[in-house]
């Protein structure tokens, strides 16, 4: 049995886990992910004002509700650079949150302040901690994290390092040799970036990944928050690696630039980014920006999705994401099986 079973007896096998993507990782796709054996994560992002509520909402739409005394089988997402640590924990604690995640420091010792405080507050909870590069890893490990959420920046859509952009292929075997190297084997690690069917858990997995994390291909489960016209957009868009783009950009556009300097997004190249390459100046940028907000013209709004976007075409329940993408990964993983027992 994995460490992440033993965590939570829930999951089904192999592991998936939902992205805590704000603005569309709500109460209903959360406790979806979390019904069909996977783990769910709201997307706290950095306003936690309204946290309980969400909380709230989600445990009334899980089929197996937890006892008052057990932990909530769901996890919450924080962007951490912006937002309150007190409420944070103040909003979860009375709920049992199983897990947290933790993602955009202003600096290790944000990190650290943010681990130790919940780890004494929520000793329950697991703390999985988003890295870019094998020495966040080594950092966030030194700090107490409990799992890695090893994210490739060479696919993964929204927010990651701007620096580090290597893909799972390559992160995930470097931060499993610095867990080595640290005697902290048994730490699980999940990776993310790219993800959107069997094919992409079963590499992960082959790579030593004990679970899958799945973030573009959620954005249109039929239980997402994003709106109907968004996912229609969403859906469209091919060829996920010529024509989606690492930026500030959008940052800029939606008025989000108060994000730490070391970071920056992928998203879809659209009408905004391509007049911004031409050279159109910031204002006139914003101000149309603003007009698309609303019409809701996803023709210049943010679209933060990875490069494996052109392989998602289907708007379909979350339960049915999930195992066909656990049974196309069991497929695989005895394909490749086969491949190498044939003498």
């Amino acid at each position: 049995m994995s460490t992440l079973h033993e965590w939570f007896p829930h999951l089904k096998s192999p592991v998936i886990v939902s992205a805590p993507m704000r603005g569309a990782s709500g109460a209903n796709l959360t406790a979806a992910v979390t019904n069909a054996g996977g783990l769910g994560f709201l997307g706290a992002g950095w306003d936690y004002s309204g946290l309980t509520t969400l909380i709230q909402e989600t445990l009334t739409r899980l089929e197996h509700p937890p006892s008052p005394t057990e932990p909530l089988p769901i996890g919450v997402g924080f962007l951490i650079f912006k937002g309150g640590l007190q409420l944070a924990l103040a909003s979860i604690v009375p709920y049992r949150v199983s897990a947290i995640w933790l993602f955009g420091a202003k600096d290790p010792s944000q990190l650290q302040e943010w681990i130790s405080t919940m780890q004494d507050g929520a000793p329950w909870a697991k703390i999985f901690v988003q890295v870019g590069s094998p020495e966040e890893a080594r950092v966030a490990v030194g700090f107490g994290a409990d799992a890695i959420v090893v994210q490739g920046g060479a696919d993964a859509g929204g927010h990651g390092l701007r620096e580090e952009r290597g893909s799972c292929m390559v992160l995930v075997p470097e931060v499993l040799n610095v867990m080595h190297s640290m005697k902290k084997d048994k730490i699980p690690i999940l990776a993310a970036g790219g993800i959107v069917d069997g094919r992409g858990v079963a590499s992960v997995l082959s790579l030593g990944a004990e679970g899958a994390v799945m973030g573009s291909r959620l954005l249109l489960a039929e239980e997402s928050e994003c709106t109907d016209a968004q996912k229609e957009y969403i859906k469209n868009i091919t060829s996920g690696p010529l024509t989606t783009v690492r930026t500030r950009l959008y940052d800029d556009l939606r008025e989000t630039s108060f994000w730490p300097e070391q970071y920056e997004g992928r998203a879809y190249r659209n009408e905004s980014y391509k007049e911004y390459e031409e050279g159109v100046g910031l204002g006139e940028l914003k101000a149309e920006y603003a007009a698309a907000e609303k019409a809701q013209n996803w023709d210049r709004l943010t679209v933060f999705v990875g490069t494996a976007v052109g392989m998602i075409n289907t708007i379909e329940p979350t339960g049915k994401i999930l195992e066909d993408a656990r049974e196309q990964a069991k497929r695989q993983l005895q394909r490749a099986a086969n491949l190498i027992n044939f003498n």
